[in-house]
């Protein structure tokens, strides 16, 4: 069973960003959620309905690397992707070892990440658990 259908969370505090990918992800037919914070994010229980994740590394707040690390850490395997606008604030590799499927760095190829969302979403599991606060150190 394929998390089709499930919406993709995008989560990323630049306003434009969050829109351009929701508009991307639905013209290509994936329903979104725009999310402003991880706290946001978090809130909706957004982890355990979505089918996967675009997160920007360097949320105000709880940033995107402090998100998936509390994923990872309460169980949930959410496929993530991170966009980031800092250019070696993130590298693909620590990407990698926090769990995540891919990276983009701002400016990025709409169209590659779409279609990197799309897979993901056509493979990835559809039940995970909601990360439940304490299950994981505190930012």
């Amino acid at each position: 069973m394929s998390t089709a259908g499930l919406p993709v969370a995008v989560v990323d505090d630049d306003e434009g960003v969050r829109e351009l990918l929701c508009e991307a992800l639905l013209r290509a037919g994936l329903p979104t959620r725009a999310y402003a914070s991880a706290e946001d994010f978090l809130a909706d229980e957004a982890e355990a309905l979505s089918g996967c994740a675009v997160i920007d590394s360097l949320l105000p707040g709880i940033s995107g690397t402090e998100l998936i690390t509390m994923l990872r850490a309460g169980g949930n395997d959410l496929p993530v992707i991170f966009i980031s606008g800092a250019a070696g604030a993130l590298t693909f590799h620590h990407a990698h070892e926090l769990g995540a499927q891919a990276m983009f760095e701002k400016p990025f190829d709409v169209a590659a990440l779409v279609r990197r969302v799309a897979g993901l979403c056509a493979t990835a599991p559809p039940v995970r658990a909601p990360y439940v606060p304490g299950t994981a150190a505190a930012p």
